[in-house]
């Protein structure tokens, strides 16, 4: 994958990092173990795998999996699985938090940290957000969910949920290839995850609305800190119409059934008065049938992704 400098320029000290460890793998003629099958084990994944790319992870360490019998998965075992390999043949990156019994385990087998291990979910955490949140405690991307805050969000709107799976990379290549401008507007961005993504993926344009005021500020203050050059609006989406200088449009399950019709029906009325090729992009597509009842939107393309609902449908809008 192409490394932007506006990328490079955000988490590419995390890289860096990987790519050191990977290097010394290398030259010590050692293979990878990762500890953990959870997402800061998928994530880490990535950034081995797809980022770097020299070389594969070899097996996986997780307690908490129960694979199906007669559906085995031989690179994934529980941790006695080190009991009876050459563990100097191996080094084993940790993505799991609470991680001090596993590290008293290790050094019970002889393992040395920043040798025969490394503790990566301390380092450089399991996601770009946790990654940027460790370089500067001022950036927030948490949660905020209807039961923590109902005076935030209720009805159809949906709770601030950052979307932070390995896959997001994934989504950005796919969007990256869609024949249209690449100004990219989120609806429902909550505190700015995906207009950072964007940012990072060299969208010429980035712009979200927020309905929640108080999240909306939050995401300005998270955009100023990372030196994201954003438009962000606070205000309902079913409503605002303000549209016309955006071409790609990215909802991740941000409200209900019949908002999601209104906002189909905005980017509808958008074309008609600029007239230009126009995507959506739906992670957690639940509201699929909502947005094909209109004629003038067509499923363009599904890509399987590692979300609550592993497919994420790109729509063309318009003719």
């Amino acid at each position: 994958m192409q490394i932007s400098e506006k990328r490079n320029a955000l988490v590419g000290d995390m890289y860096a990092y990987v790519s050191n460890i990977v290097t010394y793998a290398i030259k010590q003629k050692r293979k990878l173990i990762i500890w953990g099958c959870g997402k800061g084990g998928a994530f880490l994944t990535h950034l081995v795998c797809d980022i770097d790319g020299r070389i594969p992870v070899a097996y996986y360490i997780d307690e908490y999996i129960t694979v199906p019998c007669g559906n085995i998965q031989p690179d994934i075992y529980r941790s006695s699985f080190l009991q009876y390999i050459n563990l100097k043949e191996y080094i084993i990156l940790l993505t799991i938090w609470e991680d001090a019994g596993v590290e008293k385990q290790l050094a019970a087998l002889g393992c040395e940290k920043n040798k025969d291990y490394f503790d990566i979910r301390s380092e450089i955490g399991g996601s770009y957000l946790e990654y940027l949140a460790k370089r500067d405690s001022k950036i927030d991307f948490s949660y905020v969910t209807k039961e923590e805050r109902p005076d935030l969000y209720s009805g159809e709107y949906y709770e601030s949920k950052p979307f932070d799976h390995s896959s997001i990379d994934r989504v950005f290549e796919e969007i990256k290839t869609l024949p249209c401008e690449k100004s990219f507007m989120d609806i429902g961005c909550g505190k700015g995850q995906i207009l950072l993504m964007a940012a990072m993926s060299e969208m010429v344009k980035v712009g979200g609305i927020e309905w929640n005021t108080e999240i909306a500020e939050t995401c300005k203050s998270n955009m100023r800190k990372l030196n994201v050059c954003a438009e962000i609006i606070a205000g309902d989406a079913t409503a605002y119409k303000d549209i016309d200088g955006y071409s790609i449009f990215f909802l991740y399950n941000p409200f209900g059934e019949e908002a999601v019709r209104k906002v189909i029906q905005n980017i509808l009325a958008s074309r008609e008065k600029r007239n230009r090729d126009i995507f959506l992009v739906y992670g957690n597509p639940f509201y699929h049938r909502a947005i094909m009842e209109d004629g003038n939107v067509q499923l363009y393309r599904q890509v399987k992704v590692d979300l609550y609902d592993p497919l994420l449908n790109i729509y063309k809008v318009g003719e």
